[in-house]
């Protein structure tokens, strides 16, 4: 807005002090205005309350023009989304881990390594390992990469995972069968004993991502519910904030 008309508007409205702070006199505004328009943002320094300060920027756009303002808390809501996002996604692939580290630790109890030959036992104490139709996929591997043992929810997969081992090291990662469907997989390296390596195996739970998009996309949608929701509160506030105060100017 052109300086002139920015003035012509404040002449004849009633400028009343809400604190000692408030800037009342044209003059006062007229630098307070080109300041601002210096700086880019302008800066209430207790002119509206005692102890609360706070800073406008424009929104501008392409050709330079103002589209509106935002304040701090307005932009702090806009940039706290992705923060949240990744934030939830990695709280989400902790709960992953201690799932299917869960089921890998029934899998290591299971085991026994007597002479020199690994045994599992016919049915395990998770019965999702033993449903041919289960989305939780036990394998047990030797240090070599060769595969020992499977689940029966595991006979019908086609998945081409063949681990390296490396001594002792835990991991969980993401891979695809020949369909491309992706699994979420953890892979803990044990020693059970035994002489040259051969008591070395990598015990391995898998489950699809598919089991947990559901709930993730439910969560990611509340969240964007939550903060679109307060978002607008702020809005709403901003407002009649705003209102308020141009109509104790008339």
């Amino acid at each position: 807005m052109d300086p002139a008309d920015a003035l012509a508007l404040l002449k004849p409205a009633r400028r009343t002090g809400m604190t000692p702070h408030t800037v009342t006199d044209l003059a006062g505004l007229r630098a307070s205005l080109e300041t601002a328009r210096e700086d880019g943002y302008a800066l209430n320094n207790q002119e509206a309350f005692i102890g609360d300060i706070s800073v406008a920027a424009p929104l501008l756009d392409r050709q330079g023009q103002p589209l509106g303002a935002a304040g701090p808390a307005t932009l702090f809501m806009v940039g706290l989304v992705p923060v949240l996002h990744a934030a939830f996604s990695l709280a989400f692939e902790r709960v992953i881990t201690q799932r299917l580290a869960a089921d890998a630790n029934t899998l290591i109890t299971a085991a026994r390594f007597e002479e020199g030959k690994l045994t599992m036992p016919e049915r395990l104490p998770d019965e999702e390992f033993d449903l041919p139709d289960a989305q939780l996929l036990g394998y047990i591997f030797d240090a070599a990469g060769q595969r020992l043992w499977q689940s029966r929810s595991a006979e019908d997969e086609s998945i081409d995972y063949r681990p390296h081992y490396h001594g002792g090291i835990t991991e969980f990662r993401r891979t695809r069968d020949t369909d491309g469907l992706e699994y979420f997989v953890y892979d803990v390296e044990l020693d059970l004993g035994g002489s040259e390596g051969d008591g070395s195996f990598s015990f391995i739970t898998m489950q699809p991502t598919s089991e947990y998009r559901s709930l993730y996309e439910e969560f990611r949608q509340q969240l964007f519910l939550w903060l679109g929701g307060g978002l607008l509160v702020l809005l709403a506030l901003l407002w009649l904030g705003l209102t308020w105060g141009f109509r104790s100017l008339k």
